[in-house]
């Protein structure tokens, strides 16, 4: 079953969150430099009810696709991120094709 998300942006700031329930499951934050044309991953979010199922995971492509259909650079602070960037061989080729 493929997760919706809701997105969020307002003033160089935003995050995809998952809602099952009404209630909050995870979310991924990020920021965009409009002078670099650059979004940096902040940080990744997921409620200990939903861990272990793979919504952080699902997140961090989200946020990917995203950036890459904007035309983002993507850099990341957040350390989770990063470690699932590196394990797909996919999201590491949207990082690398952005130019970061």
């Amino acid at each position: 079953m493929k997760r919706k998300f809701e997105h969020e942006e307002q003033d160089g700031q935003g995050r995809f969150v998952y809602v099952k329930k009404e209630e909050k499951q995870g979310e991924i934050k990020y920021k965009v430099s409009g002078e670099k044309n650059e979004l940096t991953i902040l940080s990744t979010e997921v409620s200990d009810a939903a861990r272990g199922q793979g919504l952080g995971s699902d997140l961090v492509e989200k946020l990917i696709d995203y950036a890459a259909d904007e035309g983002y650079a993507i850099e990341s602070e957040c350390s989770f991120a990063s470690k699932v960037i590196d394990s797909s061989e996919r999201m590491k080729k949207e990082v690398e094709k952005s130019g970061s």
